[in-house]
């Protein structure tokens, strides 16, 4: 029996000259792909269907400012999904409200919760290009609210991400690395981890760093996990386009020719590299695991034309799912044995 892999199943053909982000719904049932000229949004087809067909584009919203960055939220009391846009003005926009957070570009939206029970509300943080962090909260009828913005001593913070229950938050920047960690209520510095890497509890099986070459485009991916910064948060950055899937157990991570590598996390080992015929400069990417499939969208550019967007599928089963836990647990053995190895070899 083989590994199950990503294949493309849906070509798209976006509007967007520039792509900057990318965003699947909660439950995979749209996927939106947005940049410089607006925003697309197609429905995709079901996964009881046996014919892959085309998704249908169900929306071409046309923007002032370039959308730089999206998340969706499903909310339970009315079945409905709401879509959150960041601009580049420092704007964040859903269909019934507008509401500003600086003048600088919203550089990433997280969601605390996806899928926001009867009567709930759903958080938001927010990074923006001038190092501030905010938290927002939006209704089910999409209407947002500032909780707070906060200033940090950031270069650039690239990500943000809830601690699960504590709800406060982490703002990592690459630079350094750097990590502060906020009150989720007031947005007060908790405490904060500047420096090397080996600031970070490095050791653990679960914390890796490797370096891919794309020997294509001569460019080099330095890419890191950690699998429990705070509480059990994994993580994962580098330079380029950089996520966590199928549940956390791989890293999808982006060349600047088109490439998508899937490193497993228990290792950081490369367990399989694929592109798509449509290649061209990869500018957003998304993930999602949706039943038994896991989808990854990538939205492609190549000069003087529009965005091309490639849905990749990887079907999973019962028998897979024991395999890829069975290879990655050696996978772990036999990179504790090499280190063992050269631990001995060193002390003798």
């Amino acid at each position: 029996m083989s590994f199950p892999v990503y294949q493309p199943i849906i070509r798209l053909r976006s509007s967007i000259d520039i792509a900057a982000a990318a965003s699947f719904s909660v439950d995979a049932k749209y996927v939106s792909v947005a940049g410089d000229s607006g925003v697309d949004v197609w429905v995709l087809p079901h996964p009881s269907l046996d014919v892959k067909f085309v998704g249908m584009r169900i929306l071409n919203f046309i923007c002032d400012s370039a959308v730089s960055s999206m998340a969706w939220f499903l909310f339970q009391e009315n079945k409905r999904d709401v879509l959150v846009l960041g601009f580049e003005s420092g704007e964040v926009f859903t269909e019934m409200s507008l509401q500003a957070l600086g003048n600088t570009s919203v550089l990433c939206i997280t969601p605390r919760q996806r899928v926001i029970e009867a009567g709930g509300w759903g958080d938001l943080a927010i990074c923006l290009a001038d190092g501030s962090v905010c938290s927002c909260s939006v209704t089910s009828n999409g209407t947002v609210a500032v909780n707070f913005c906060a200033e940090l001593q950031l270069e650039l913070p690239v990500f943000v991400q809830f601690c699960p229950q504590s709800g406060d938050l982490l703002v990592f920047s690459p630079s350094g690395p750097n990590m502060q960690k906020l009150d989720g209520e007031t947005g007060l510095l908790i405490c904060k981890v500047s420096g090397s890497k080996a600031c970070f509890p490095l050791g653990s099986p679960d914390t890796w760093s490797t370096t891919i070459t794309d020997m294509q485009s001569s460019d080099c991916e330095v890419i890191n996990y950690i699998g429990s910064l705070d509480t059990g948060v994994p993580f994962a950055w580098g330079r380029n386009h950089v996520d966590l899937a199928e549940g956390g157990r791989v890293v999808i991570a982006g060349t600047m020719s088109g490439k998508i590598m899937v490193l497993g996390t228990p290792s950081g080992y490369l367990n399989q590299v694929f592109e798509d015929s449509v290649q061209g400069k990869l500018q957003a990417m998304a993930t999602i695991a949706a039943q038994d499939r896991h989808l990854i969208v990538v939205a492609y550019g190549k000069s003087s034309l529009v965005a091309n967007v490639v849905i990749f599928e990887k079907i999973i089963t019962p028998e897979s799912q024991s395999m890829s836990k069975q290879f990655g647990y050696c996978a772990v053995v036999v990179a504790l044995l090499c280190l063992f190895y050269v631990i001995v070899v060193l002390s003798t």
